[in-house]
């Protein structure tokens, strides 16, 4: 999947979402990390590490005598995240450009039963055979070691209240250009049955459900993330310029009504861990 398959595209408006995004979920993202156990000197493979936010957080967390695969589909994002995280400060970092779907991990370098923990951020809700990365990385892990997931598994629960006819009408050309592209965006819902038939045992699933007021630093999540899709949209012809141009003013005629606020997309935080004993299959 070349740049320009990218979902949500790949341009300076989705690098700035990404960053702030990333900003918002930081704190939920560590706290994944510590009920799975990362700790300084251990080798972890970042799925869909994109424009390197993530990627920076993971060397200082892992620290000089960790390692880093960073596996990436976007040349433009991998080539971002190489120049924020080049430098010699944490650990090493390994950037693979490559399609996640269809990556052979010991080719990339990734050998069976060599990693400590393999994560994904929103990245499996995107793959076109998220049951065989599910099944990679399980055979990368070392016995003991963990597959950490944040995702989506009820897109149906972003909502903006009191929902005007244009959010509606953004949202549902959103939603349905985002399934031209993968099988569901619910994959949440599907993991742990796939770790678990990949031989995982599944430790959490942990709910990360969020609501966003006018005012709260939250609330500007929702609106770069519309931003950068509706140009989008009305490129592909799922929506007319003038509905553009009605949703902002919707929104912001809602951002100062009483009482408005905005449910985030349903997510769910899961930890599935390689066993000690066994063996989880070829990469």
């Amino acid at each position: 999947m070349a740049d320009r398959e990218y979902v949500f595209g790949v341009n300076d408006k989705e690098l700035e979402r990404l960053e702030y995004q990333h900003r918002i979920f930081a704190d939920h993202t560590t706290r994944l990390w510590k009920h799975a156990g990362y700790d300084r000197g251990q080798t972890v493979v970042e799925l869909g590490a994109g424009p390197g936010f993530v990627t920076a957080d993971l060397k200082s967390w892992l620290g000089p005598n960790g390692t880093l695969h960073a596996v990436e589909i976007s040349d433009t994002y991998l080539e971002f995240n190489r120049a924020i995280n080049g430098h010699a400060r944490g650990c090493p970092v390994h950037f693979h450009a490559a399609d996640i779907d269809a990556a052979n991990w010991s080719e990339l370098g990734i050998a069976p039963a060599s990693v400590d923990h393999v994560f994904g951020r929103w990245v499996f809700s995107f793959l076109q055979h998220p049951e065989d990365v599910v099944r990679r990385a399980g055979a990368a892990l070392k016995p003991g070691g963990t597959l950490a997931v944040i995702d989506y598994f009820n897109f149906g629960t972003v909502r903006m209240c009191p929902e005007g006819p244009m959010f509606h009408k953004a949202y549902a050309a959103m939603l349905a250009n985002w399934k031209q592209h993968t099988p569901t965006p619910d994959i949440g819902a599907l993991l742990p049955r796939m770790c678990a038939e990949a031989g995982l045992v599944v430790e959490r699933i942990d709910p990360l459900m969020l609501i966003a007021r006018p005012g709260h630093e939250l609330w500007n999540w929702p609106r770069l993330f519309f931003e950068t899709q509706l140009d989008g949209l009305v490129e592909n012809g799922l929506l007319e310029p003038s509905d553009r141009d009605g949703w902002f003013e919707e929104w912001d005629r809602l951002t100062g009504e009483p009482g408005t606020f905005f449910s985030i997309p349903g997510m769910v935080q899961i930890i599935a861990r390689r066993p000690v004993t066994g063996d989880s299959g070829p990469v």
